[in-house]
């Protein structure tokens, strides 16, 4: 019988490291062969070069698609998505795929959702049903379940809501998060290693710190990273920063944390990206988790670290109780981080319990896949719930 072939689809780092798993299950099914694409970010030297942890995976087919990112507004955002329309499409055409997958909600994730609704692809995608207030992803989001096929979702709460939506209930399948099948994956490193492959002091505590734009009020952006960065320059800790995505504001974020690093390099670093297994590494060692990075909310629990979440980005998230939800302000951050360290918040941090299930998630998923006919999932109806 010949083998289906399930394109996959992967623009950022936070992005690949969930889906690597599933990958991996896809490239060793029977009945599937894996086609990944592999564009954005993951492309540029800026951000890392992560293409290279993606090539050192292995995988046989994998299509690079370069993007002209000129600078992080809405105008160059907008020229680099007309030209993954562009170069996706033209792939397609060649590869004429069985299925398409798609993590999450950002801007590149829609445009080759849409590219492959144009193409009358079936979709899959994970991670719908999700809220985050804070950021146009939100809507990007919503916008992917309503082109989509087949719908995984991180929990039950989500299922119900992408059902709300007219999705078909058979159709929508809730099988976890994939951060705890990425976890999994890894032996972490233990502070030792971390310290001689990376070259840092580990003598202190840590902070891992990722911030990104709340894209939805970029104009207290600058207000916000000046009140985190003031907080932080009082710190004993060791401080470790992960550059910001390429969002509108990203640019500025990523400047403005490389001249604070520069100003007292013992103890302060930026990295453009440490790669899944570092970085995983790195948050099970550190004493806290701040910014506004999903990984917070999503990881960090299951690894039994606590998380200040900093603003409305990650509103609407499913949390665990060792995330500490606060605005962007000096003393906000500063009492978060004396609770961190109480008797009584520490006793609460014991007895994490995770929303988001305990693994397994992209085996079910191929699972899910293997017994569809994915020639029959088109077309979708629209399903009016009815009242009892």
């Amino acid at each position: 019988m010949k083998k289906r072939t399930i394109t996959v689809f992967t623009g950022t780092r936070a992005e690949y490291g969930l889906i690597r798993p599933l990958l991996c299950k896809i490239e060793s099914s029977k009945k599937f062969e894996l086609d990944l694409v592999v564009t954005g970010t993951h492309l540029e030297k800026e951000f890392g070069n992560t293409i290279k942890e993606i090539q050192k995976d292995g995988f046989k087919k994998l299509y690079k698609i370069p993007l002209k990112l000129k600078s992080d507004d809405a105008a160059g955002l907008t020229d680099a998505m007309a030209e993954l329309t562009l170069k996706l499409g033209r792939h397609f055409k060649k590869m004429k795929p069985d299925f398409f997958f798609v993590l999450g909600d950002r801007y590149e994730a829609l445009t080759a959702t849409t590219t492959a609704a144009f193409h009358q692809i079936p979709i899959g995608h994970i991670n719908g049903g999700e809220l985050t207030e804070g950021a146009m992803d939100d809507s990007f989001r919503h916008a992917i379940t309503k082109l989509s096929y087949l719908h995984f979702s991180s929990a039950e709460v989500y299922q119900k809501r992408i059902i709300s939506m007219g999705e078909e209930p058979s159709r929508v399948f809730n099988v976890g998060h994939l951060c705890a099948d990425s976890i999994r994956e890894y032996s972490l490193y233990s502070k030792n290693e971390i310290k001689k492959k990376l070259g840092i002091p580990m003598n202190n505590s840590i902070y891992l710190i990722t911030f990104h734009s709340e894209t939805n009020r970029s104009n207290k952006l600058k207000t916000d990273l000046s009140h985190l960065l003031n907080q932080l320059k009082k710190s004993s800790e060791t401080l470790i920063f992960t550059m910001a995505n390429a969002d509108p504001g990203g640019n500025y974020i990523n400047e403005q944390i490389r001249k604070f690093v520069s100003k007292k390099t013992d103890s302060r670093f930026l990295f453009s990206s440490l790669g899944i297994h570092m970085y995983l590494s790195l948050m099970k060692v550190s004493a806290a988790v701040i910014g506004n990075s999903s990984s917070g909310i999503s990881e960090a629990p299951l690894l039994g670290v606590p998380t200040i979440n900093i603003g409305d980005r990650q509103k609407g998230r499913l949390r665990a109780v060792s995330i500490i939800d606060i605005d962007c302000t000096e003393l906000a951050i500063a009492k978060a981080l004396k609770h961190i360290q109480t008797s009584k918040f520490q006793k609460k941090q014991s007895r994490i319990i995770s929303p988001y299930g305990s693994g397994n998630a992209s085996k079910k998923i191929v699972s899910i896949l293997e017994k569809n006919d994915l020639s029959k999932l088109s077309p979708k109806v629209f399903h009016e719930k009815r009242a009892r």
